[in-house]
């Protein structure tokens, strides 16, 4: 985890970097404030709110369960797909 942008060579030859914030388009052209929004789906604000959670607490959460070993053997087809599935908790 890092809050710098990550170097193409930081995690060798296939780089896979999910950012927990993407900035809004308009940039600082124009004199615009440059903004930023969480990278979430649009049903996970919901689910933040409802636990008084914040998207850092999301983007740990997921960080943490894709390094569980017990998460990875049993989800080991998926992750070889690229296609993991986080639970969330209620």
């Amino acid at each position: 985890m890092t809050d710098q942008v990550g170097c193409h060579d930081l995690i060798g030859n296939a780089p896979c970097f999910f950012s927990a914030y993407l900035r809004n388009d308009g940039g600082l052209e124009n004199n615009t404030i440059d903004t930023h929004r969480p990278n979430l789906s649009a049903v996970a604000p919901r689910y933040l709110n409802r636990l008084n959670a914040s998207v850092e607490d999301l983007f740990h959460h997921a960080l943490a369960m894709l390094h569980d070993p017990t998460y990875r053997v049993a989800n080991a087809g998926a992750l070889r797909m690229e296609w993991p599935r986080i639970p969330l908790l209620d």
